[in-house]
C-alpha cells in the first residue's frame, strides 16, 4: 500500500482504515469520561478538605489571629 492516493476515484470502504485503532472510538470514549469523572470527584474532595481545614482554622483562631498573621 502506497502512502499517498493515485486517483480519487476509489470506494472508501475498499482502501481500509485510514487512522489507527479503528472500532475503538466507544470505549475510548467511555474510557475518557470515565477518567474525567473520577478526576472530578477527586478533585472536589480534595478541595473540599482543603477549603473545611482552612474554615475551620480561620473559626479557631477568630480574626484577631487572622489579623496578626498579616501584619503589613
Amino acid at each position: 500500500m502506497n502512502p499517498t492516493i493515485e486517483t480519487w476515484d476509489i470506494n472508501p470502504l475498499e482502501t481500509g482504515p485510514i487512522y489507527p485503532f479503528v472500532g475503538l472510538e466507544t470505549g475510548m470514549f467511555i474510557a475518557c469520561i470515565a477518567f474525567s469523572v473520577a478526576f472530578m470527584v477527586w478533585k472536589f474532595r480534595t478541595e473540599s478538605a482543603k477549603y473545611a481545614a482552612q474554615a475551620r482554622d480561620l473559626r479557631s483562631s477568630g480574626l484577631r489571629g487572622l489579623l496578626d498573621d498579616h501584619d503589613d
